[in-house]
């Protein structure tokens, strides 16, 4: 016979491994998302290389070629998030309220942490800004006269 504490105790330990895993995953995904967002600044960097080494070649500096990389990061991990938060919303809704009353005849209490929620926009923003880095160090890789030349 196992008394209700015991009971209790061990279901928590299970959750308690549950959300470890949900941990883990989420690691996991941010480290996806960080190698997501540099390969696709890299490729828009590559692709504008010529553009860039003009602009460049005609006085902008390296200063205002970083920032501008840097704001095309920051818009569009803003535009991603925009649309993660609100696709997240939904879907949590739907598990919540739909799936899991379907699935299990229950539900729980839904609510959302602020804090948590506002916290992470910023260190998101500035894992982005992160990542853009190695897609501004291939900007100057070669030099501008090199680029420009006739093909």
């Amino acid at each position: 016979m196992i008394s209700g504490n015991r009971l209790r105790q061990g279901i928590l330990r299970v959750f308690d491994e549950t959300f470890a895993i949900t941990t883990v995953l989420l690691l996991i995904a941010l480290v996806i998302a960080a190698l997501g967002i540099t390969t696709t600044l890299t490729v828009l960097v590559l692709e504008r290389s010529r553009q860039l080494n003009t602009l460049f070649a005609v006085g902008a500096s390296f200063a205002q070629i970083r920032s501008m990389i840097f704001w095309e990061a920051a818009f569009m991990v803003v535009a991603g998030e925009l649309a993660g938060i609100i696709c997240g919303f939904i879907l949590s809704y739907i598990l919540v309220y739909v799936i899991n009353r379907q699935s299990f005849g229950w539900t729980f209490l839904y609510s959302v942490d602020w804090g948590a929620l506002a916290m992470s926009l910023p260190l998101i923003i500035l894992t982005a800004l992160a990542a853009a880095l190695p897609a501004i160090k291939l900007v100057f890789r070669e030099p501008p006269s090199t680029l420009l030349r006739e093909r």
